[in-house]
């Protein structure tokens, strides 16, 4: 992990970062701070990636991560060992909550909606949190990425429909009060119309692995330095050259993503650069 001033930059807080820069820079500036991710995850903090990637952040409002709870996950790990998956799903069935999810998201959407059976193994954890602190915990914990019951398509009262084949639930289903009836109705459409699909998440493209190929990547970023910048470059070529000291002395205080035989390679490819 690496520091961002005060920050640890766990990988969660990083994919926050970019997905908020991808929506909030351009592209050109989107891939710059991809780019200074991977050096603040390989070199760490020095002054250099300060200055460009404060630059970029001043741009970029995104929300951190909460810092863990030890009440609030003890809580989700009582209602985790109280209940099985089947049952939660079904509670959520009943009481009109997404079923998608692990089963410690479930209990926080069910805790959410004050379902008493829920509430009784979870509340006795929480006697040391404020309500503001459990209502962040809840958000945080409850929000569903995917829903797979329905096409949002204006108010469920006036038109429910399969999001799969846009099938809709008959109007006597309609009526306030009547999501029961709704939902019993779509989980037996699903299961004539679409067996095996209920509550499974659309097959989604794989994400870009961030830090896949780290040293076909460090090279290509030395590459560009080279370029762009040789005052950063040569800094850089110290950081490898200090790494391989340390290695040889068994230690890996600097660069610690990469071997020696990895690091030497850095190095023998610096060299090639002056060419």
């Amino acid at each position: 992990m690496a520091q961002l001033g005060n920050i640890t930059l766990t990988p969660t807080k990083v994919q926050q970062i970019l997905e908020a820069g991808r929506k909030q820079l351009s592209p050109e500036e989107f891939e710059e701070l991809s780019s200074l991710l991977f050096d603040l995850e390989i070199y760490g903090f020095t002054p250099w990636i300060n200055v460009k990637l404060g630059t970029l952040m001043s741009k970029v409002q995104w929300e951190m991560e909460l810092e863990p709870s030890p009440e609030w996950e003890e809580a989700l790990i009582a209602c985790d060992r109280a209940f099985l998956g089947r049952e939660l799903k079904d509670i959520c069935d009943e009481w009109g909550v997404s079923p998608v999810g692990h089963k410690k998201q479930l209990c926080a959407r069910l805790y959410k909606r004050n379902v008493p059976e829920v509430v009784e193994v979870m509340e006795p954890y929480l006697t040391e949190m404020t309500p503001e602190q459990i209502k962040e915990r809840v958000e945080q914990y409850a929000k569903v990425e995917w829903l797979p019951q329905t096409v949002k398509v204006g108010d469920p009262i006036r038109k429910f429909c399969c999001r799969i084949c846009g099938e809709c639930a008959p109007p006597d289903l309609l009526g306030e009060g009547k999501f029961p009836e709704r939902i019993a109705w779509l989980r037996h459409h699903y299961k004539i119309k679409h067996p095996g699909l209920w509550g499974r998440a659309p097959r989604q493209l794989p994400q870009t692995v961030l830090w896949a190929d780290k040293l076909r990547k460090a090279k290509d970023r030395l590459e560009d330095l080279h370029r762009k910048d040789p005052e950063e470059f040569y800094r850089r070529k110290g950081q490898i050259e200090q790494a391989i000291r340390e290695r040889e002395k068994g230690q890996t205080k600097t660069m610690p993503d990469f071997n020696l035989e990895e690091l030497k390679e850095l190095l023998k490819f610096t060299g090639r650069l002056y060419r």
